[in-house]
């Protein structure tokens, strides 16, 4: 146990964390997995004492491959991380039932996917930090789907018949 109230129990290098081990910090998440020369690297899983799991895996102390995180209420992601966030493929079902799969940017849905809202919409294309934008296809569900490009969320010329010029159009538009 070290003065902060940290504690490892496992195997040690050179007075340094190597090999298999478990850490508990003082304000309860708990790492255990893999240590080379006192970092996280490769496979592990680390809790959260706010209730939020990672498991998957680590370079350098930092989530960096694939993994998957879960959160406290419920919500999923598995796919890629860099540098501790999502970044790369990956997909995230959130616990009212809504699903995203396609790319991530640093922490964010950005590049090209598909999110499905719970009512049976969805939006596949391009998206900017998490809005779509760019050309993409909406689906509302017993409707012609509307193809066109997209700006901050909102349809600005359509590829076919439907209203354009600053439409939006979302899960709860009739």
């Amino acid at each position: 146990k070290e003065p902060s109230g940290d504690m490892y129990v496992g195997t040690w290098l050179k007075d340094k964390k190597h090999g298999e081990g478990t850490a508990t910090s003082a304000c309860g998440d708990l790492y255990e997995g893999h240590w080379m020369q006192d970092k996280q690297t490769g496979r592990g899983a680390y809790t959260w004492a706010t209730g939020g799991v990672y498991e998957g895996d680590f370079v350098d102390g930092q989530r960096t491959g694939k993994g998957r995180y879960i959160w406290a209420d419920g919500s999923l992601y598995q796919g890629d991380f860099i540098d501790g966030v999502r970044s790369g493929h990956g997909e995230k079902i959130y616990v009212n039932g809504e699903f995203y799969n396609g790319a991530w940017q640093e922490d964010r849905i950005t590049g090209i996917g598909r999110y499905s809202w719970k009512n049976g919409d969805a939006y596949e294309g391009s998206w900017l930090n998490g809005k779509r934008s760019g050309l993409g296809t909406f689906f509302k569900l017993g409707k012609e789907p509307i193809k066109g490009l997209w700006e901050k969320d909102k349809l600005v010329d359509s590829q076919d018949d439907t209203p354009a010029e600053g439409t939006t159009l979302n899960s709860d538009s009739t």
